[in-house]
């Protein structure tokens, strides 16, 4: 249950400020797909 209330808070927050941001694997993707490598995992 805490899960879902903190993503709907994060998405809340998120949407009504306009920002953006994609799941790690999609950025992964996208980073590659522009040709450059992806980022190392911490």
């Amino acid at each position: 249950m805490r899960h879902e209330v903190a993503d709907f808070i994060v998405n809340s927050f998120a949407e009504k400020h306009g920002i953006l941001w994609s799941a790690r694997q999609e950025f992964d993707e996208l980073l590659e797909y522009l040709g450059l490598r992806k980022l190392p995992d911490l």
